[in-house]
């Protein structure tokens, strides 16, 4: 998702279950949502956007962003996968009704045969940041994006937590019956995160 203030040459970037309710709650009032906005499409990082293949969307350009300060938020790649998973879950994602962890997701995972389920929720995106040209880039992780909203003058709004017995339901099922699979799907967004964290320690980075 894009929040952009055009005046000051700032964006965040972030992506589904990345703090993008937190970020929609406090920081529009200085950021506009771009988020919606087909000029955008190349500029966004969050594969719900273009996921689908569509005539109307394009494949993000790295440049795009190259004379803006950049502040990236990430999150932890499995930790995100599974909070994507529990929402789609609540959503009734495919299956329109309520059915136990297990069966609503073998029987997305049989319709889609993905292990994202071709929802943006659950699909991998940092990938795409590697070698990402902008002025400056700020990495802010979840885990901090709440002292990051205060310490820039943001309410720090914690929206759409999820439960903790469906994150145990959903992490149990995973480790019993997919984790081999789900960690080579998530290896490269692993890498880059890691890569990320290592790079930036919190602080401005200027390619």
């Amino acid at each position: 998702m894009i929040f952009l203030n055009e005046e000051d040459k700032r964006v965040i970037l972030s992506a589904r279950k990345c703090g993008l309710m937190s970020l929609s709650h406090s920081v529009t009032a200085l950021f506009k949502n771009k988020s919606e906005n087909k000029s955008y499409n190349i500029g966004n990082l969050d594969p719900h956007s273009y996921f689908n293949d569509r005539s109307d969307t394009k494949v993000f350009e790295k440049t795009y962003w190259h004379d803006y300060d950049v502040t990236l938020i990430i999150r932890e790649p499995y930790e995100r996968y599974i909070s994507g998973l529990r929402t789609l879950w609540h959503l009734k994602w495919l299956a329109h009704k309520e059915l136990p962890f297990k069966e609503w997701f073998e029987y997305c995972y049989t319709r889609t045969s993905s292990i994202d389920l071709h929802n943006g929720h659950c699909s991998n995106w940092l990938y795409q940041t590697e070698d990402i040209s902008c002025k400056s880039l700020e990495i802010v992780d979840t885990s901090n994006l709440g002292n990051w909203l205060s310490d820039n003058g943001f309410e720090p709004i914690h929206t759409h937590k999820s439960s903790k017995k469906d994150l145990y339901i959903i992490n149990e099922y995973i480790e019993q019956h997919i984790l081999g699979e789900v960690n080579l799907y998530l290896s490269n967004e692993f890498e880059q995160y890691n890569r990320l964290t290592l790079l930036s320690k919190g602080s401005k980075i200027t390619p």
